[in-house]
């Protein structure tokens, strides 16, 4: 059966709706900036981060619920798309990968 997508009609809404769903340095950042309205050097310093880190978690937050928005998912659903992390096992063979795409590329 062919999923239909819905049309999402409040933005700022579904954001908060789709906070809690998120992960969670996703959702902690998210709702740092969103509802307790700081800047990123003020969530970097309570979180004990660099600045340009809680940018790049925000930064992935949104892709996460752009991404949602666009396929039509409820903010209910995100949790059970979202991508588990890789194993140190997976990044390892991805470096890998990496690395011979780069060497057969100079041959």
């Amino acid at each position: 059966m062919k999923k239909v997508k819905k049309k999402i009609v409040n933005k700022g809404e579904y954001i908060m709706r789709a906070i809690p769903y998120l992960t969670p340095k996703q959702s902690t950042v998210m709702q740092m900036r969103y509802v307790e309205g700081r800047s990123y050097q003020q969530i970097a310093d309570t979180l004990e981060i660099y600045e340009d880190t809680a940018r790049k978690i925000m930064w992935r937050a949104k892709k996460v619920i752009h991404n949602a928005i666009e396929e039509g998912i409820e903010p209910e659903e995100i949790k059970n798309n979202l991508k588990r992390p890789l194993t140190s096992a997976e990044k390892e063979l991805r470096r890998i990968h990496k690395v011979r795409l780069r060497v057969q590329k100079e041959i």
